[in-house]
């Protein structure tokens, strides 16, 4: 799917990224992420609330985290944060605002910016 068919299918507010996984060579992100199936249009009553699925763009033209244009490999993992909200700018980036938690009285903001030909979304677990 596209980028923007992907920001209208899965609302991302509520969810966290747990992983980051950035081959540049290949030109592959994939995102990992405790989910919130409960605010999807399409959760049913009964099923999983929370999960786990994994975010894959392919063919990334431009990866950017904290403001930094990623031009290497990347493995983030162990991340304590909070998707605060998804959007397309008008360069057809999904930009990801997050709100990171540093301890218990502060935390920080800052926005992941991705540009790719294609994503795919593969669910992992459902609790």
């Amino acid at each position: 799917m596209t980028i923007c068919e992907f920001k209208d299918k899965y609302y991302l507010h509520d969810s966290g990224i747990e992983e980051i996984k950035y081959d540049y060579s290949k030109k592959s992100l994939i995102i990992k992420v405790d989910f919130c199936f409960w605010a999807q249009k399409w959760y049913k009553e009964g099923e999983s609330s929370n999960g786990l699925i994994t975010i894959k763009f392919n063919n990334v033209l431009c990866f950017e985290y904290i403001g930094n244009v990623i031009d290497r490999d990347l493995i983030l993992n162990d991340l304590d944060n909070e998707i605060l909200d998804v959007d397309i700018d008008v360069n057809n980036q999904l930009i990801i605002g997050i709100l990171e938690m540093l301890d218990y009285t502060s935390s920080d903001f800052y926005q992941i910016k991705i540009k790719a030909e294609n994503v795919e979304v593969a669910e992992l677990e459902k609790q």
